[in-house]
């Protein structure tokens, strides 16, 4: 038997023992309409429900067998593990790291950055000098940290415009 939807719907709700005032809250409808179609179901208690819907899912279950698997029985192709490109490698070499002077170190310690923003947005320039060059270093640490992170900051804070190195 085909059920729709709505009816699979009132059925679990009829079939977990709700009373049929709930039922016809639980999906919209109005009592006798919820009524009404139990009667064209034939459903008179929980127990008929409950086998009523165990009926439709296991249909289902077998209509959806034919669909579940459309490349059985093909063969699985070997597993071919990818290789490292060398020329990415090079990126890595500790060698051309140390040419290039090491590897970057942020200005701002990564668990601070975003006290650091939030305080570039908000404080003036002194209160950002008297907080933040203890941990940066120096003035020039600090003017380019916030260049670095809030380049509308910078504009307010120094006055300054923003130059272009390209």
């Amino acid at each position: 038997m085909e059920l729709s939807r709505g009816q699979k719907e009132m059925l679990r709700w009829f079939a977990a023992g709700h009373s049929v005032q709930m039922v016809a809250q639980y999906v919209d409808k109005d009592t006798r309409d919820v009524i009404k179609e139990l009667a064209e179901l034939e459903i008179d208690d929980r127990w008929q429900a409950e086998r009523l819907l165990a009926d439709a899912s296991n249909v289902e279950q077998l209509e959806k067998i034919d669909d579940n698997l459309p490349n059985a029985g093909e063969e699985v192709p070997e597993f071919k593990q990818e290789m490292p490109n060398r020329d990415k490698l090079a990126d890595y070499d500790k060698r051309e790291i140390a040419k290039r002077g090491g590897n970057t170190i942020d200005l701002v310690p990564l668990a601070k950055q975003q006290a650091f923003r939030m305080d570039v947005r908000w404080r003036t320039l002194s209160e950002l000098t008297k907080k933040w060059t203890t941990i940066l270093g120096s003035e020039d640490n600090l003017k380019a940290a916030i260049k670095e992170f809030s380049p509308s900051a910078f504009k307010r804070l120094y006055n300054e415009e923003e130059e272009d190195a390209t």
